[in-house]
């Protein structure tokens, strides 16, 4: 390979990638970069980490476990997905860009670069144009306009209808080319089970990033290719789409930007929510058992302001009592009123 001059961090880290053929060991590979670009860092591991998780995880690699990266271009040729077909994108010969290849090609990704083949591998004529969508939300009335794949002569000649789901495999990750098959809803009724199965698997794998997450939550273009890489048969037959998994799943939740927790509120939703009366009610709330005695027991808080300790009050709640309760009473305590002062509760995670 050509020797870099003046590399920045992210050039090393392309320049290593690019060399790459297989799954490898992290400490490998940032000790590599180290010796091409030595740092004067206090901790040097960990600029070159943070510079691979800010611009390159998802984009050109994954974890496939904490020890070990793989280059995307290496590992997702093969690997396999399902997207559902709407009533409103058959009749219009379209496939959603977004919303089909979501946590496959980030949002920046430029659809007219992809291609899209048929079942024989052959090249589909297809362009992308825009689709008008009409939004209603707290801001008011607005417009967006989507990219769509127009497929309408596959459609035709396949005679699909909203029945109908698409297979996809990954032909190729650096150009994105993807190989649809379309599935009969009787075809699919005969692997039910086994759709069953691998959408368990996919929940599992997704809950488990979530729970090992510092911020309880994580997003799609870094989760999805990790979650389905560590699947025990990426290649093979499909489960669902990775939202109507989660869809289906108690313990997940996708706000349409990142994959968190059901009870978590996104501040959008809070605002809306506290000025029309709207949407916190609707979302399902975790049944905790907690026993009569621990109901009765009584645990004491003393809680300042990060940066101003003299400022403190201690607080006592009852263990019966919510998360949602104590935040109203610290905000009492505090005088944070809900417009100016989000609030949030987290579980410590060892990093």
């Amino acid at each position: 390979m050509p020797k870099l001059i003046s590399p920045t961090i992210s050039d090393v880290i392309e320049y290593l990638l690019a060399d790459i053929d297989g799954p490898v060991a992290v400490d490998d590979f940032i000790r590599k970069a180290l010796e091409i670009r030595p740092s004067s860092a206090k901790n040097p591991a960990s600029s070159i980490k943070d510079r691979m998780r800010q611009a390159h995880e998802g984009k050109d690699f994954v974890y496939l476990d904490k020890r070990t990266l793989v280059p995307l271009r290496v590992a997702v040729p093969g690997v396999r997905f399902r997207i559902p077909l709407s009533e409103e994108e058959v009749k219009e010969g379209i496939l959603v860009a977004h919303a089909s290849f979501h946590g496959w090609c980030p949002g920046y990704d430029d659809f007219k670069t992809i291609e899209l083949l048929d079942e024989q591998g052959h090249p589909l004529s297809t362009t992308v144009r825009s689709i008008t969508r009409n939004i209603s939300g707290v801001l008011g009335d607005f417009e967006t306009r989507d990219p769509a794949f127009d497929l309408s002569d596959w459609f035709q000649r396949h005679g699909a209808t909203h029945s109908h789901q698409i297979l996809v495999t990954i032909d190729s990750w650096e150009p994105k080319r993807f190989r649809l098959e379309l599935e009969s809803a009787t075809e699919r009724r005969r692997h039910e089970a086994e759709i069953t199965l691998k959408n368990q698997e996919l929940a599992d794998i997704i809950f488990g990033m979530l729970e090992s997450a510092q911020d309880e939550q994580i997003y799609p273009h870094m989760a999805i290719s990790t979650a389905y890489l560590r699947l025990s048969d990426p290649c093979g037959y499909p489960g669902d789409h990775w939202t109507t998994v989660l869809e289906q799943d108690p313990r997940l939740k996708w706000n349409g930007i990142f994959i968190t927790y059901p009870e978590h509120r996104f501040p959008m939703e809070i605002m809306e929510a506290k000025l029309f009366g709207t949407g916190l009610t609707s979302a399902p709330v975790p049944v905790i058992n907690i026993s009569p005695i621990n109901r009765q027991k009584v645990y004491r808080f003393k809680v300042s302001l990060k940066h101003r300790k003299g400022f403190w009050r201690r607080i006592e709640v009852q263990g019966g009592q919510t998360f949602a309760e104590f935040d109203a009473v610290l905000r009492e305590a505090f005088r944070h009123d809900l417009f100016d002062h989000l609030s949030g509760f987290w579980r410590l995670v060892r990093r």
